[in-house]
């Protein structure tokens, strides 16, 4: 961690941070690379999971900001999470599915939303809801089904949030797309 540039000196110098003496060189600081960091000035060391290191000659590691990762040691960016994921914390080592019922269409989010009402979700990971078919309605959020409309009701548009009542005189069978 410390070095003589020039001949004659009396004490030692130290490198600055970020940089690093070798067995065999004492002569000059070697700047630890992109992905490493040294504070000591006595080795360069691998950033860790969840950190990266961008610049060479870094004294710290930066943590991943939510809604990014670094999976492994020694990264030199962190990586968006991908669509149908998130992640809330800081540091992040990988990203979190969206749950059933959940979605999320845009790269680097920290939060996936609800499906609304009128639409579902069945699987994890997902980038959108699916509107309910003709003949089914949702009137809660985060569904994973739509429920068919009952005798004298329907539903005659995909996406709705609760089944018409037939008009007078006019009647339906359960699941009815129209009067």
């Amino acid at each position: 961690g410390q070095f003589a540039g020039v001949e004659g000196l009396t004490a030692c110098l130290t490198c600055p941070d970020g940089e690093v003496t070798t067995a065999g060189s004492l002569s000059v600081c070697t700047v630890c690379t992109a992905g490493q960091y040294s504070a000591t000035a006595s080795s360069c060391v691998n950033c860790a999971a969840g950190q990266f290191g961008e610049t060479d000659g870094m004294s710290a590691c930066v943590d991943c900001h939510p809604g990014h990762f670094s999976a492994g040691a020694g990264a030199t960016i962190c990586t968006e999470c991908g669509v149908g994921e998130y992640s809330t914390a800081s540091p992040a080592t990988e990203c979190v599915p969206c749950a059933v019922g959940w979605y999320n269409h845009v790269e680097g989010e920290t939060v996936c939303t609800q499906c609304p009402a009128g639409q579902y979700q069945t699987g994890t990971q997902q980038t959108e809801c699916i509107a309910c078919a003709v003949g089914y309605f949702e009137a809660g959020v985060e569904s994973t089904e739509c429920d068919s409309c009952v005798a004298g009701q329907f539903a005659g548009v995909e996406g709705l949030t609760a089944c018409l009542t037939c008009p007078d005189g006019e009647v339906t069978t359960a699941g009815s797309l129209s009067v």
